[in-house]
């Protein structure tokens, strides 16, 4: 702890050693591999809805990257300066390179599945599944960083709660939530996001991930910037779950079909809404609307449609 601001003080002596500047360079590959068959599926998309909307997500995955050095000062997360591939620095924390396609495979890949399978009826039970796996996948890729790199790739300081092995797991539940909630929000803004509007998708998972993400990180990054005894410090890592649940809660809500306070109906986002502009696409070329968007005599609520009485009896019916 420094001894006058009394905040832990990152390994700024910190070096990449030859053999972690090798690992970063294979999960760089690595992290790029995965991420291109969710580039194909995001250009065939917009071949056939004739709207870049999952492209421009992928894109707000890299654009979240930008986030990142903020999240690590309050989180007590730290990459190495020295002997580092740096691809930004702000703030004083830099940035590797091999990070970049990590994010949009993360915060870029993910939510653009969940859009995808989000535009059909979805069930309370199908949402919290979609949730977990974001959690899940954050603790497996982070042990699995630290399992083959050795302690130079980047580091968590301070007093951090909940260390399963090397990784604090409190961050996955607060990365989640900066990946679920995004995915919810874009496809209740989709019929809106039209024309010049589409320029604010990629701006959905950053913003969320910044505002909702830090929020459920809070009670964390308190004790992870104190001195407060070892209980404490665990507690604070447990709120951090109990915040990311209960904001996930709050989406699930409102967007399950089985719910009864879902507002995707109300904001012309249901599940008929996409089938309609599906149909339509196939038929005809599209002007200006996301997730394949049709025609202005269209662009109304999707209850003006035939499907939409379907869509509404068949809401019960989950599939």
């Amino acid at each position: 702890m420094d001894p006058i601001s009394r905040l832990p003080d990152p390994p700024v002596g910190m070096v990449v050693t030859p053999y972690d500047a090798a690992v970063a360079h294979w999960v760089f590959v690595t992290a790029c591999a995965t991420i291109l068959p969710f580039l194909a599926f995001a250009l065939r998309d917009w071949q056939r809805t004739k709207s870049p909307f999952l492209l421009l997500i992928l894109l707000g995955g890299a654009i979240t990257n930008v986030m990142e050095p903020f999240v690590d000062i309050t989180g007590g997360c730290w990459h190495p300066i020295i002997h580092q591939d740096t691809i930004f620095n702000i703030m004083g924390r830099p940035m590797p390179l091999w990070l970049l396609p990590t994010y949009i495979a993360y915060f870029g890949a993910l939510p653009m599945c969940m859009v995808a399978n989000f535009r059909k009826q979805i069930s309370k039970k199908a949402l919290w599944l979609w949730f977990i796996v974001p959690v899940i996948a954050d603790i497996i890729l982070e042990e699995g960083l630290f399992g083959v790199s050795r302690d130079s790739l980047y580091a968590y300081y301070a007093h951090q709660p909940l260390r399963l092995h090397v990784f604090p797991i409190w961050w996955s539940p607060a990365n989640a939530v900066g990946v679920f909630l995004p995915a919810i929000a874009l496809v209740l803004a989709a019929p809106h996001l039209r024309g010049w509007r589409l320029a604010l998708v990629p701006l959905f998972t950053p913003l969320l991930y910044c505002g909702a993400g830090s929020l459920a990180a809070f009670p964390s990054s308190v004790v992870i910037n104190s001195d407060f005894p070892y209980l404490v410090t665990q507690a604070g890592g447990v709120a951090t779950f109990l915040l990311a649940g209960a904001l996930a809660h709050v989406g699930v809500q409102l967007f399950a079909a089985d719910s009864r306070w879902q507002i995707r109906d109300a904001l012309g986002a249901s599940a008929a809404y996409f089938n309609t502009k599906q149909e339509d696409s196939g038929a005809q070329a599209i002007s200006g609307g996301p997730l394949g968007a049709g025609n202005r005599g269209q662009r109304g609520v999707a209850g003006n449609h035939p499907a939409a009485g379907a869509g509404a009896v068949g809401s019960a019916r989950l599939q």
